[in-house]
């Protein structure tokens, strides 16, 4: 028996009857299969990228909103510096903490190069060895030097008892609101 040349250059009239008649006549004879799997792969398509865009979204938010907060943080300090702003008012010893609800985070500044780098913050200003200690003894290095936009997502892998260490040392200091809401928030979904 002798096979049949395959066509490589195939007739126009014959590529066209290919796509307007045998093609829709296969889907037709097909459709009950194909159909159901098409539907599927697009139902998969399209959970995907719903999927993606909302990670998109939830991700440029927690970042536009730790620049943001950054950036606030960054022009507060600037102004202290030059002198229009107010400095940050320290409650006395023994005291009870008053927040103001317009800044909930004093975040000492960024490094800056010159004679204003040497300048204590505020905040770091009076602190005993006991509370040097109590630093050094949190679960998150370098605490005293962070934001609260940089301390909050750190609080997800702490143990109980850490983030009571956390959530203590906090409201002794610097009292800033999203880290205490957001440790309470982790302490009461681990009970």
């Amino acid at each position: 028996m002798q096979e049949e040349p395959e066509t490589t250059g195939s007739d126009p009239f014959e590529h066209l009857l290919d796509v307007f008649v045998y093609a829709p006549l296969g889907f037709v004879v097909d459709a009950r299969h194909v159909v159901p799997q098409l539907a599927e792969k697009g139902r998969a398509q399209a959970g995907m990228a719903r999927m993606i865009g909302e990670f998109a979204v939830s991700w440029g938010n927690t970042k536009l909103q730790g620049a943001m907060t950054d950036a606030q943080e960054q022009a507060v300090m600037i102004l202290r510096r030059v002198g229009v702003a107010a400095p940050a008012r320290e409650p006395a010893p023994g005291a009870p903490v008053e927040h103001d609800e317009r800044s909930d985070d004093h975040t000492p500044p960024a490094p800056v190069v010159g004679p204003a780098s040497s300048a204590t913050p505020s905040w770091l200003e009076g602190r005993t060895a006991e509370d040097e200690a109590a630093a050094a003894a949190l679960a998150i290095p370098d605490y005293d030097n962070l934001s609260a936009s940089q301390v909050v997502p750190r609080l997800d892998g702490l143990t109980p008892d850490e983030l009571e260490a956390v959530r203590h040392y906090e409201r002794k200091h610097r009292h800033r609101k999203t880290i205490l809401n957001r440790a309470a928030q982790l302490q009461s979904s681990s009970d």
